[in-house]
């Protein structure tokens, strides 16, 4: 395994001037027009309770500066720790605050937000900071934190897709720090 290490001279890939003024918490993804897409938390004011939409960058290549194209992700509510996956030719993005949201693309421009429903889960337990990963196994491994019992917690879910279209995600066993902790959740949605 390589070990990834800093190559060159610092350099800025993105700055948004138009509809914020920094990026926090983003993801980069490479969309089915081979560009790579930047979403990010962003305000004008750098107040967390400002952050109410991600912006949107696009580049060419990881190496030259992002042109800002706009807001994504724009209900008037809090938006926070954008993470895009593709899978079937459709872009799922997964973020917080609670509950946790998902919006679908099939352009990485036009996004298209979806109900997820938390089953058997406590409001605060796991919906900041998602991260989702596919293992070369097929599965998906989602992390999120979150607070549970007045804790700061960080559970990792490994998601499985059933037949029936849902996401079921079970909180991993390493995780689960205490009996009453949940076991489980159910996310209802298109993936």
């Amino acid at each position: 395994m390589k070990i990834p290490c800093i190559a060159g001279e610092w350099r800025v890939l993105f700055r948004p001037e138009k509809n914020g003024n920094y990026v926090n918490d983003h993801t980069i993804v490479c969309g089915p027009d081979q560009k790579w897409h930047l979403y990010g938390i962003t305000s004008m004011t750098g107040r967390p309770s400002d952050e109410r939409y991600f912006v949107h960058g696009v580049g060419e290549n990881l190496y030259t500066p992002f042109r800002e194209v706009g807001r994504s992700i724009d209900k008037g509510t809090l938006a926070w720790s954008p993470c895009v996956i593709e899978r079937e030719q459709n872009y799922y993005m997964f973020y917080g605050p609670s509950p946790t949201s998902l919006a679908v693309s099939f352009d990485m421009y036009e996004w298209f937000g979806h109900t997820v429903t938390l089953q058997n889960e406590p409001l605060m337990a796991a919906h900041r900071d998602h991260f989702v990963l596919r293992p070369d196994n097929g599965t998906y491994l989602m992390y999120v934190s979150g607070i549970y019992q007045q804790k700061v917690r960080s559970p990792a879910f490994l998601p499985t897709i059933c037949s029936s279209g849902t996401l079921r995600a079970m909180l991993s066993h390493r995780e689960r720090r205490h009996r009453s902790a949940p076991l489980g959740v159910l996310w209802r949605h298109p993936l």
